[in-house]
């Protein structure tokens, strides 16, 4: 160290004499090059996209029961609030992928990568055919009543009888996957051009069901809008059973379950309603493939990838497919 202090000092100490600055910048080297192996800042950062093809095995839609109607029952649910429906068996389905993402090269062996995984699972869709009530008319038993000896025929007004028109009920529901990873790759060495990789990673997966259930009229093919209501009785659903005192008898439609009360709505009502319903599950991946140098920044990747996108089920909900992308470093 002294030696090299005693040698600044001389060199400071000639170029200050005319000849020898001259001399010493006349002489002096090129700028260095960058020792190999290292990289401006910034220059390990990279972004990435791919597109895949596979093969996807996941639940099932299962649509909730009691959304089509029977005869005077309304479907289930609030027409404000969405239809939650629940997922059945598993079944495979071949299905496009999308990833986008971005990474850190920390050395010649080992990268990370932060990526987002869009795919489509099973969904369902069905058409069924329902009777909607079209007109409610405010109807009234006619009861003899005795007061004093005297006997008289009363009017009580039951519920309402309804005239039904045929509706087409269409339930459509898609299924979709967002999954979130944080991905671990080593680079197997480089061999010209081609550097074969393996990785693995985990996250979380947000699988969304999403749909619409909608009526419209076969008469007129206009969404249903409930019953055109005329008159005013009790909210019941009736419908005629015989004759009384020379008048139409009404009774209160049949019940599945009679403890429920009386049947909802009378009058105008929205039969319309949309799904949505979101699961949340930790979410696993395997990787293995082959980075392609064609150019100086960039890097073709082709890989083949394992997804397990609900880990509490081990194997459950899988995605297995061949992925081609693009690795762009940001010099």
């Amino acid at each position: 160290m002294r030696c090299l202090g005693l040698a600044g000092l001389v060199g400071a100490c000639l170029a200050t004499t005319p000849l020898f600055a001259a001399d010493l910048f006349d002489s002096a080297p090129p700028p260095m090059d960058m020792p190999a192996g290292q990289t401006e800042l910034g220059s390990n950062w990279y972004i990435r996209g791919d597109v895949g093809y596979g093969q996807m095995d996941q639940a099932t839609v299962v649509p909730s029961a009691g959304l089509f109607p029977t005869v005077g029952n309304a479907p289930i649910g609030d027409a404000n609030t969405p239809v939650e429906v629940t997922r059945g068996n598993n079944q495979k389905m071949m299905t496009p992928n999308f990833g986008l993402g971005f990474g850190y090269r920390i050395n010649d062996w080992f990268r990370v990568d932060a990526d987002w995984q869009f795919s489509k699972g099973p969904g369902f869709g069905t058409r069924q055919t329902v009777f909607c009530p079209e007109q409610a008319n405010a109807v009234s038993n006619y009861n003899t009543q005795t007061v004093n000896g005297v006997q008289s025929i009363v009017a009580v007004p039951v519920g309402y009888a309804y005239d039904f028109t045929q509706c087409d009920g269409n339930l459509h529901v898609n299924q979709y996957n967002n999954t979130a990873l944080v991905m671990g790759y080593v680079d197997l060495g480089h061999w010209g051009l081609f550097t074969p990789y393996i990785g693995a990673g985990a996250g979380i997966n947000a699988n969304t069901m999403s749909g619409s259930l909608t009526f419209n009229q076969q008469d007129t093919g206009q969404t249903y809008a409930g019953a055109t209501v005329s008159g005013s009785a009790p909210g019941n659903w009736v419908i005629q059973t015989g004759m009384q005192n020379g008048q139409p008898f009404y009774s209160t439609l049949p019940q599945a379950n009679p403890s429920s009360g009386t049947r909802q709505p009378v009058g105008p009502a929205n039969w319309n309603r949309t799904i949505n319903t979101t699961k949340y599950t930790f979410a696993g991946a395997l990787a293995a493939g082959v980075g392609i140098k064609i150019s100086q920044s960039a890097t073709l990747d082709l890989a083949y990838k394992i997804m397990t996108l609900d880990l509490s089920g081990g194997m459950k909900n899988t995605l297995q497919s061949v992925n081609l992308g693009v690795r762009y470093d940001l010099n």
